[in-house]
């Protein structure tokens, strides 16, 4: 397969402004088009820090990345889209949210509710600062809209489920893994997600310690072992 079509990073490192330590340390890898990829391991790794590298969010200190053959800062926003898990909601209406105040067709608004499970809001709703309570589920499944209404063709979803029970999760995921040519990231602690992935990348350290199908791992790879076993992957 031609790699201009999927995702490349080339030795990739970064460090933070006025620090020394570097905090991704030389990772190569390729993603391939149209195929989902969790990103697991401890807290402080690195997954975040890699995930908006890819987003094009954060430049590698030396290194590169390349999406479809280009840098992702160009394509962030068009066809690259990152959630976190934490969203900012706007003063305007739930549909406003969602749609930016960009003109979308009733069908693609209708579709992107069904998928996020937001068909028992109300679009008129008025949200944002203090107008309309919304809870942290909401906002994640607000945000993930905002994506996906945008017909992504990478989507990086960094904890960006974490407010959401497990039964409507999987519902949302069940239709992101249904979408073609959708390249999904995720970066998630639930075991049901990553069993999903076509590959998990566990990471340590800055660096990426093993990497195959969830199967594989429990058979190759003791950190992600120890991950199951401790129950950091729930």
């Amino acid at each position: 397969m031609n790699e201009l079509s999927g995702i490349v990073l080339q030795n990739v490192y970064f460090r933070y402004k006025n620090r020394e330590a570097y905090v991704i340390k030389g990772i190569t890898g390729f993603i391939k088009p149209g195929t989902t990829l969790s990103i697991i391991g401890t807290t402080g790794c690195g997954k975040s820090t890699l995930a908006m590298l890819i987003a094009g969010i954060y430049s590698p200190t030396r290194g590169q990345i390349w999406i479809e053959g280009q840098r992702p800062d160009i394509l962030l926003g068009k066809t690259l889209f990152y959630v976190h898990s934490n969203p900012h909601i706007f003063i305007g209406t739930i549909q406003d949210n969602i749609t930016l105040w960009d003109k979308f067709p009733a069908v693609d608004i209708k579709k992107a509710l069904r998928i996020c499970q937001l068909d028992d809001l109300d679009l008129h709703m008025q949200v944002g600062e203090g107008r309309g309570e919304l809870s942290l589920g909401q906002k994640q499944r607000i945000a993930l809209a905002r994506a996906i209404i945008r017909q992504p063709k990478v989507l990086i979803l960094d904890e960006a489920t974490s407010g959401l029970d497990s039964k409507t999760e999987e519902k949302i995921f069940r239709h992101l893994l249904n979408m073609k040519h959708l390249t999904l990231i995720i970066i998630s602690h639930r075991l049901s997600t990553i069993k999903s992935s076509d590959k998990v990348w566990v990471m340590k350290d800055g660096t990426i310690v093993s990497s195959g199908a969830h199967q594989e791992l429990l058979h190759k790879c003791d950190e992600y072992i120890k991950l199951f076993e401790k129950q950091i992957i729930t």
